[in-house]
Protein backbone atom coordinates (compact mmCIF):
# COMPACT_ATOMS: atom_id res chain seq x y z
CA UNK A 1 0.00 0.00 0.00
CA UNK A 2 2.98 2.15 0.92
CA UNK A 3 4.65 1.48 -2.56
CA UNK A 4 0.84 2.59 -4.30
CA UNK A 5 0.63 5.63 -2.20
CA UNK A 6 4.11 6.82 -3.72
CA UNK A 7 3.32 5.99 -7.24
CA UNK A 8 -0.11 8.14 -7.00
CA UNK A 9 1.94 11.36 -5.79
CA UNK A 10 4.88 10.73 -7.97
CA UNK A 11 1.93 10.24 -10.61
CA UNK A 12 0.21 13.13 -9.81
CA UNK A 13 3.09 15.68 -9.67
CA UNK A 14 4.08 14.38 -12.87
CA UNK A 15 0.84 15.12 -14.18
CA UNK A 16 0.96 18.82 -12.38
CA UNK A 17 4.36 19.86 -13.50
CA UNK A 18 3.29 18.19 -17.56
CA UNK A 19 0.30 20.56 -17.64
CA UNK A 20 2.38 23.68 -16.51
CA UNK A 21 4.64 22.51 -19.20
CA UNK A 22 1.92 22.19 -21.96
CA UNK A 23 0.82 25.78 -20.83
CA UNK A 24 3.89 27.37 -21.58
CA UNK A 25 4.85 25.26 -24.92
CA UNK A 26 2.19 24.84 -27.17
CA UNK A 27 1.08 27.04 -29.43
CA UNK A 28 -1.56 29.91 -28.57
CA UNK A 29 -3.59 28.95 -31.26
CA UNK A 30 -4.29 25.13 -30.03
CA UNK A 31 -4.25 26.62 -26.35
CA UNK A 32 -8.03 26.67 -24.27
CA UNK A 33 -7.60 28.68 -21.11
CA UNK A 34 -11.53 28.13 -20.82
CA UNK A 35 -12.53 31.59 -19.32
CA UNK A 36 -11.43 33.54 -17.13
CA UNK A 37 -11.06 31.18 -13.83
CA UNK A 38 -7.98 30.53 -12.20
CA UNK A 39 -5.86 32.93 -14.33
CA UNK A 40 -1.99 33.58 -13.11
CA UNK A 41 -2.24 36.96 -15.99
CA UNK A 42 -4.47 39.13 -17.36
CA UNK A 43 -3.34 41.83 -19.70
CA UNK A 44 -4.75 44.24 -22.47
CA UNK A 45 -3.00 45.64 -25.55
CA UNK A 46 -4.82 48.35 -28.01
CA UNK A 47 -4.33 47.16 -31.54
CA UNK A 48 -4.92 49.57 -34.48
CA UNK A 49 -4.10 48.57 -38.02
CA UNK A 50 -4.50 51.29 -40.56
CA UNK A 51 -4.68 50.09 -44.39
CA UNK A 52 -4.09 53.25 -46.97
CA UNK A 53 -5.28 55.76 -44.30
CA UNK A 54 -8.09 53.83 -43.60
CA UNK A 55 -9.15 51.96 -39.83
CA UNK A 56 -9.60 48.24 -39.95
CA UNK A 57 -12.07 46.78 -37.69
CA UNK A 58 -10.76 44.31 -35.07
CA UNK A 59 -13.37 41.57 -34.76
CA UNK A 60 -15.07 41.07 -31.35
CA UNK A 61 -14.65 37.28 -30.63
CA UNK A 62 -11.35 36.67 -32.22
CA UNK A 63 -10.37 33.76 -30.31
CA UNK A 64 -13.81 33.05 -28.57
CA UNK A 65 -16.04 30.25 -29.68
CA UNK A 66 -18.30 27.89 -28.00
CA UNK A 67 -16.46 25.98 -25.19
CA UNK A 68 -12.54 27.57 -26.23
CA UNK A 69 -11.26 31.02 -25.22
CA UNK A 70 -7.86 31.47 -26.63
CA UNK A 71 -5.08 33.33 -24.51
CA UNK A 72 -5.03 36.15 -26.80
CA UNK A 73 -8.52 37.32 -27.54
CA UNK A 74 -11.25 40.06 -28.08
CA UNK A 75 -14.80 40.38 -26.62
CA UNK A 76 -15.84 43.63 -29.05
CA UNK A 77 -14.28 45.45 -32.25
CA UNK A 78 -12.45 48.08 -30.12
CA UNK A 79 -8.98 46.82 -30.57
CA UNK A 80 -8.44 45.85 -27.07
CA UNK A 81 -6.27 42.39 -26.79
CA UNK A 82 -6.92 41.10 -24.18
CA UNK A 83 -4.23 38.13 -22.97
CA UNK A 84 -4.72 35.49 -20.04
CA UNK A 85 -3.58 32.45 -19.44
CA UNK A 86 -3.39 30.03 -16.29
CA UNK A 87 0.33 29.91 -16.30
CA UNK A 88 3.09 33.02 -16.95
CA UNK A 89 3.90 32.98 -20.28
CA UNK A 90 4.50 35.68 -22.86
CA UNK A 91 3.14 36.05 -26.19
CA UNK A 92 3.69 38.20 -29.62
CA UNK A 93 1.88 39.80 -31.41
CA UNK A 94 1.91 37.05 -34.46
CA UNK A 95 0.29 34.41 -31.92
CA UNK A 96 -2.49 36.71 -31.82
CA UNK A 97 -3.08 36.86 -35.77
CA UNK A 98 -2.64 32.89 -36.32
CA UNK A 99 -5.46 32.92 -33.34
CA UNK A 100 -7.33 35.12 -36.18
CA UNK A 101 -6.34 33.45 -39.24
CA UNK A 102 -5.02 36.41 -40.54
CA UNK A 103 -1.21 36.82 -41.81
CA UNK A 104 1.39 39.05 -40.23
CA UNK A 105 4.63 39.19 -40.65
CA UNK A 106 7.79 41.58 -41.21
CA UNK A 107 6.50 41.90 -45.46
CA UNK A 108 2.67 41.96 -45.06
CA UNK A 109 -0.41 42.78 -43.04
CA UNK A 110 -3.40 40.59 -44.46
CA UNK A 111 -2.64 40.74 -47.84
CA UNK A 112 -1.26 43.25 -48.54
CA UNK A 113 3.00 43.29 -48.62
CA UNK A 114 5.83 45.46 -48.75
CA UNK A 115 6.58 44.82 -52.25
CA UNK A 116 4.02 47.14 -53.24
CA UNK A 117 3.90 49.69 -50.50
CA UNK A 118 5.49 50.85 -46.98
CA UNK A 119 4.45 47.77 -43.94
CA UNK A 120 5.32 49.67 -40.60
CA UNK A 121 4.17 49.13 -37.11
CA UNK A 122 5.04 51.21 -33.96
CA UNK A 123 4.01 50.58 -29.96
CA UNK A 124 3.63 53.55 -27.89
CA UNK A 125 4.73 55.89 -30.89
CA UNK A 126 7.98 54.31 -31.05
CA UNK A 127 9.25 52.52 -34.57
CA UNK A 128 9.55 48.62 -33.78
CA UNK A 129 11.16 46.48 -36.60
CA UNK A 130 10.49 42.74 -34.91
CA UNK A 131 6.59 42.79 -36.47
CA UNK A 132 4.74 39.67 -35.69
CA UNK A 133 7.81 38.72 -32.71
CA UNK A 134 6.53 41.73 -31.17
CA UNK A 135 5.75 40.68 -26.91
CA UNK A 136 2.56 42.08 -26.54
CA UNK A 137 2.45 43.84 -22.61
CA UNK A 138 -0.15 45.42 -20.55
CA UNK A 139 -1.03 48.50 -21.54
CA UNK A 140 0.72 49.48 -25.33
CA UNK A 141 -0.71 50.64 -27.96
CA UNK A 142 0.01 49.05 -31.05
CA UNK A 143 -0.47 50.43 -34.54
CA UNK A 144 0.05 48.63 -37.98
CA UNK A 145 0.20 50.69 -41.03
CA UNK A 146 0.17 49.86 -44.85
CA UNK A 147 0.37 52.31 -47.03
CA UNK A 148 1.07 51.99 -51.16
Amino acid sequence: IFILIIGLIVFGVYALISKVDDCKTIPAQEMNIGGHKNLAYHYHSDLRIIINDVEQTIPADIGISSGVMRPLHTHDSSGEVHAEGTCPREFVIGDFFKIWNKTFNESCVFEYCSDKGNLTMKVNGNQVYSMDKYIIRDGEDVLIEYKK
